[in-house]
């Protein structure tokens, strides 16, 4: 396992105990990746000890790992950074490092930093304050959804700050802000409608706005409707809700200075009521000791008694049925026993107040007997009954009318139970759900109605009184109070839940709607939720860890552990999905963990086994649970290349074979092409026959234009036969796809037409003599085979006698230059010139014949000492050199030239090689074989072609310095 997949291993596992809320655990694993240098677990410690999380909070030890992660891009580090230095928490305070990394994280794009560092400019803090700057960030993060942008840029927009004043933008991003909920977006937006400011005057709307601000503790919205309600505008009495607590304000910009999610989670838990949230679960009705013994809630002790022992006799003379007997009746009958754990219950004083408030009540208290409603559900008249209870609610104020509302709330509460029962069992019909939805939205009205209602509230308070029993005080009214909206959302998220795992997905959906509809601004849905599927994430986490403990152990079964992953948490997670909302960061992070559990799995199986096919399938299927951007773009990433190797292979290992083929003998490199030639047109049109997508096709067409290449380089330069290979190179530039591989083969090619160009020809180290003395020395005749491209052409080297060329020595290709020619190479002499020499050697033998012939025949010349008159010969013409000396210098300047553009070329060479050699290295320590192998061919083209520019250059720099010491002698 390499240290990539290590650290995914790592996080995967800190994120799986991280759900499951074992948090030192999840330190730990996210330590071990940090400690790797992974950004993502470095953030993640710095929040664990920035909130205490496993860890004593430590603010300090909290900027070192955020500042860990922000140092390698990390944009949420940045931000949190940014923080620490704008509160001075773990480090100093200091405006303008905070800007410093609020800038970091907001250009890449982080809302959260956009918006503070909108604030920063709006304020001045640690940057000259600038409004229009200030509206350019506030859009950036208004743009992405952020509530509180979108409130600032609002407020910029009524103020006229940055941009012109323009009220109507202005009511446009407090609805966005509004609609998420921002309760100073609320306020505005009542005020807006309130004054007719960018839209038209509306009071109704005013209302609406105003309401929902206050019931997020906004005290002048609350104010502004008491004075509504004060000048005649009709402010339903059911919409203003009682205040909760007011929270810290929020800073005149907007931001929000919620308490923490732990601090709210600390005070609801002091006003919980852990017995009536134990007791609400869809069987609540079931386990009611009052409907089980059909005894009256306001009985006596001795009157339970009394009724236990009845109860008793009739089921020893079989007649317990007989004596069950009522509108709500179960069936079957209860046993015995149950009923005896129904007395016993009862006579725990907080289970007993809690089956009393879900049961039927008399109108009142201690006249059950004369109670008709009662009377009525007794003889099976549960009609009578709620006729009853309905007519009494015209009294509104009246006892009788709270206990009216109480009893309905009871006995659709207890219908709509007791038919989700059947609804779970079997299929019913439309008409039969549609008439269970009626009952719960009934007993949900009631209930919201008696949650608010303070005489409601007095009732349960003096029945507490009435039982006096010093385990039970009035706090458990409180308590039961502040508690019921989320014992309610429990019943109902656990009826989600088990219509969910039944399959029936339509119902849980509609129960996770009741949850969010009901009780709005009382309840904490996402924590209710949250707890519920609590036992669901650890069933996902507990699967998660056996799956990746089996891929490290076993690589070879990795797949199995997927496989088996992907059908233990299908049921949990589908219900999880149903359950949470889509942004829930629970939700996102359980099915990152999912997804990333089996990329690892995968992983670990290819490289053992090479199965592309299966190892498609684990990411399909994976794919279909990641959640965030991250874990999505690298399931595509790592899908991208398995594909490439599935549908590849017969390419990659054809290639493969032809490249260890001519390593093994480059002089057969030739053959090879030619067979790459021939086979590649079937193994596209296979490739094509498999549907695969064109980027597939494409990167198979490289692969096979570039292993051409590789065989036309090395046979062109251990052969010089470059003829062939221009050809090779011509057929893989039809084939190449990609720029970048379009570029090296037109660059190589057009190397070897330079070398076609010049045939046979030989290499120079430098260029010859064209000195004469009196006619007798060396010149060039003629011009054949001329090249436009170059401007060069061939020319006789010959050896002249009186300027006449008697001796053809070679052929030279040359360029004419001023004063005289640039050497280029050697070629061989051609038949004429073979003729030529052969008869300048015939006819100089001849002429050697001659003389000697005379010298035998005793023939001499002397000369007649009185004829000898000793003279001064004359002295030979002057000569001239400039012309030669300044043809050397603009030889040895054009070499010069010519050597530094070589130079800039071979080192731009050494560099392409030194990042191949990287990412083989890199290949090799992956174990990704394939891309190694594909690479190697391109690697060993460019060495080649690097040392054959190489010699080039080399062959220059002795021919520059040879024409310098050519020039020094002149």
């Amino acid at each position: 396992m390499n240290t990539h997949e290590e650290i995914t291993h790592y996080i995967t596992l800190a994120r799986a105990c991280s759900i499951s809320q074992d948090d030192a655990k999840a330190l730990w694993w996210f330590r071990k990746a940090a400690d790797l240098g992974s950004a993502l677990a470095q953030y993640n410690l710095g929040e664990m000890y920035r909130n205490g999380k496993g860890v004593p909070q430590d603010d300090a030890e909290a900027v070192k790992w955020f500042r860990k992660a922000a140092e390698q891009g990390n944009a949420n580090a940045q931000f949190n950074l940014g923080s620490q230095y704008r509160k001075g928490k773990g480090v100093p305070q200091d405006d303008a490092e905070a800007v410093n990394w609020f800038h970091k994280a907001a250009e890449q794009g982080n809302a959260n930093a956009q918006n503070w560092l909108g604030l920063m400019y709006s304020e001045g803090k640690g940057v000259p304050q600038d409004d229009t700057e200030a509206v350019k960030w506030y859009r950036k993060a208004a743009e992405q959804g952020n509530e509180i942008a979108q409130f600032n840029l609002g407020s910029q927009y009524r103020k006229g700050k940055g941009v012109p004043q323009d009220t109507a933008e202005a009511v446009k991003w407090f609805h966005k802000a509004a609609e998420q909920g921002a309760e100073l977006a609320q306020y505005a937006l009542g005020l807006m409608y309130r004054n007719g400011e960018g839209v038209s005057q509306d009071n109704a709307e005013a209302v609406k706005w105003f309401r929902k601000a206050a019931e997020q503790g906004i005290v002048n919205a609350q104010k502004n409707l008491d004075q509504m309600k004060a000048e005649g505008i009709k402010v339903d009495k059911a919409e203003i809700k009682p205040l909760p607590k007011q929270r810290i304000a929020v800073t005149t910009s907007g931001a929000k200075n919620k308490k923490s999610s732990a601090e709210d989670r600390q005070l609801r838990g002091t006003n919980e009521c852990n017995a009536l949230l134990d007791a609400c679960t869809p069987h609540l009705y079931m386990h009611n000791a009052f409907r089980l013994s059909g005894i009256p809630v306001d009985a006596s002790t001795r009157e339970i008694k009394r009724r236990i022992d009845d109860l008793k006799a009739a089921a020893e003379m079989g007649d317990l049925k007989n004596e069950l007997i009522h509108a709500f009746a179960l069936d079957p009958v209860p046993s015995l026993d149950q009923i005896r754990e129904s007395a016993q219950k009862l006579q725990d004083p907080e289970q007993r107040i809690i089956d009393e408030f879900f049961w039927f009540w008399p109108q009142e208290s201690g006249k059950k007997d004369k109670d008709s409603a009662l009377r009525a559900l007794r003889n099976c008249d549960y009609g009578s009954a709620l006729k009853i209870w309905s007519d009494a609610l015209s009294d509104n104020n009246a006892p009788t009318c709270i206990v009216a509302k109480h009893n309905l709330a009871v006995i659709y509460h207890l219908k709509a139970l007791d038919a989700e029962q059947n609804a779970l069992k079997s299929n019913l019909s439309a008409e039969k759900l549609f008439i269970i939805s009626q009952d719960w939205r009934t007993c949900f009205k009631w209930w919201e109605e008696l949650t608010d209602d303070e005489a409601f509230w007095s009732l349960v308070t003096d029945r507490i009184r009435i039982i006096d029993d010093p385990r039970l005080t009035t706090g458990f009214a409180r308590r039961m109070r502040a508690t019921l909206p989320e014992a309610i959302d429990k019943i109902n998220a656990m009826l989600a839940i088990e219509f969910a795992e039944s399959g029936k997905l339509s119902q849980a959906t509609t129960h996770i709607n009741y949850i969010k509809e009901t009780n709005q601004g009382k309840d904490n849905v996402p924590r209710t939720l949250s707890i519920m599927t609590k036992p669901l994430k650890t069933r996902v986490t507990s699967a998660v860890e056996k799956a990746l403990s089996m891929a490290k152990k076993e690589p070879t079964q990795a797949a199995k552990a997927a496989l088996e992953l992907l059908q233990a948490i299908e049921s949990p997670l589908k219900v999880i999905q149903i359950m949470l909302p889509l942004a829930d960061h629970e939700r996102i992070d359980i099915c990152d963990i999912v997804a990333e559990a089996c990329l690892t799995c995968q992983i670990a199986y290819a490289r053992e086994s090479e199965d592309w096919t299966t190892s498609l399938e684990i990411l399909d299927a994976a794919s279909k649970y990641a959640a965030s951007q991250e874990t999505k773009n690298r399931l595509a990433e790592n899908r991208t290349n398995v594909a490439a190797k599935k549908h590849l292979g017969p390419i990659s290992y054809f290639c493969k074979t032809v490249s260890e083929n001519v390593e093994k003998n480059p002089y057969s490199a030739d053959k090879e092409a030619q067979s790459i030639i021939n086979a590649a047109p079937q193994l596209l049109l296979n490739l094509s026959s498999e549907n695969v997508p064109d980027e597939l096709i494409l990167r198979g067409k490289d692969q096979l234009a570039l292993i051409l290449m590789h065989c036309a380089v090395i046979f062109g330069n251990k052969t010089d036969k470059w003829k062939p290979c221009v050809k090779f190179l011509e057929e893989a530039l039809k084939y190449a796809s990609s720029q970048e591989v379009k570029s090296r083969i037109e660059k190589n090619l057009s190397t070897m037409k330079d070398n076609e160009r010049l045939g046979d020809l030989s290499p120079i180290s430098s260029a010859p003599s064209l000195s004469k003395f009196y006619g007798i020395g060396f010149s060039l005749y003629g011009s054949t085979d001329a090249d436009h491209t170059t401007g060069s052409y061939l020319s006789t080297y010959y050896f002249t006698i009186l300027f006449i060329p008697v001796l053809p020595i070679c052929r030279y290709r040359v360029i004419p230059i001023e004063n005289g020619y640039r050497f280029l190479a050697k070629a061989p002499l051609r038949a004429f010139d073979k003729w030529h020499l052969f008869i300048s050697l015939a006819l100089m033998a001849l002429f050697a014949f001659n003389i000697m012939s005379e010298n035998n025949s005793g023939k001499t010349y002397r000369s007649s000492p009185s004829s000898y008159n000793p003279s001064v010969s004359s002295p030979p013409p002057s000569y001239d050199n400039r012309s030669t000396r300044n043809n050397l210098a603009l030889e040895i300047e054009t070499g010069k030239t010519k050597a530094k553009q070589m130079e800039t070329q071979i080192k731009d060479m050494d560099y392409r090689l030194d990042g191949y050699k990287r990412r083989l290295m890199s290949y090799k320590a992956s174990g990704m074989t394939d891309e190694y192998n594909s690479l190697v061919p391109v690697f060993n083209s460019l060495v080649s072609e690097r040392n054959y520019q190489y010699k080039k250059y080399k062959r220059l720099i002795d021919e520059v310095n040879e024409n310098v010491r050519r020039y020094n002698l002149r």
